[in-house]
C-alpha cells in the first residue's frame, strides 16, 4: 500500500515531512519497491538519516565540556531516535 502511493506521488510530502521508515521495514521496502519508488525512499532516507548524524554530532559536542553553556535543541534526544530507527521501534511516542 505504501510503495503503491508513493509510486503514485500522493504520500510524497507526507512521507518527507515523518520520521521515515525503520531500517528494518526500509529493507522490506526497498526489496519490494518499483524503480521510481526505490529512488524516493532512497533519497528521502539518505536526508533523514543525514539530519540524524548532524545531531547525533551535535549531541556529542555539547556533551564536551567546552560547550556545555550551549543550549540543547532537538539534538538532545537524538541518541534515542537512531537506536529506534536502527532496531525498529516506533520513532514517535
Amino acid at each position: 500500500m505504501l510503495l503503491e502511493h508513493l509510486q503514485a506521488g500522493t504520500l510524497r510530502e507526507e512521507y518527507v515531512a515523518s520520521g521515515g521508515l525503520c531500517l528494518p521495514h526500509l529493507r522490506v521496502a526497498l526489496a519490494g519497491a518499483p524503480a521510481e519508488a526505490r529512488r524516493f525512499l532512497e533519497a528521502a532516507e539518505s536526508d533523514k538519516l543525514a539530519g540524524l548524524r548532524e545531531e547525533l554530532s551535535d549531541l556529542i559536542r555539547k556533551n564536551d565540556y567546552r560547550f556545555r553553556e550551549e543550549p540543547w535543541g532537538p539534538e538532545r534526544d537524538a541518541w534515542i531516535r537512531a537506536a529506534r530507527k536502527l532496531a525498529g521501534e516506533p520513532l514517535e511516542e
